[in-house]
């Protein structure tokens, strides 16, 4: 993806966010961005229930690692937890049902 002319490696932000304790995954995908161009946009699964309230703080603490590890434009504008990842058969992340819940938020069919 590319953020305010600069090539963001989606790998590169996933491999920071799974460094944070209590990331057990985390998919990284781009979204349309008026100022931007594009802005990062970063899942992430939790290891304990994200449901139980936790889910606030891990986001907080993947924003303060990522803000300490990347690049401010490498830096997710968002950060959902959620409990877990669309995956194919052989486990790789589906990426396109993320941007198409993307899209879907966007045009304001989802909170």
């Amino acid at each position: 993806m590319i953020v305010s002319g600069f090539n963001v490696y989606p790998s590169e932000v996933e491999d920071v966010i799974r460094e944070v304790s209590g990331v057990r995954d985390a998919a990284v995908i781009g979204v349309t961005d008026d100022v931007t161009g594009e802005a990062v946009v970063a899942y992430v699964v939790a290891e304990a229930d994200p449901t139980d309230g936790l889910g606030d703080g891990l986001a907080d603490v993947v924003r303060e690692h990522a803000a300490a590890r990347l690049a401010r434009f490498k830096q997710p504008s968002r950060i959902e937890v959620v409990d877990e990842l669309p995956l194919t058969v052989t486990g790789k992340v589906q990426k396109g049902r993320l941007r198409g819940i993307e899209r879907r938020r966007q045009l304001g069919l989802l909170e």
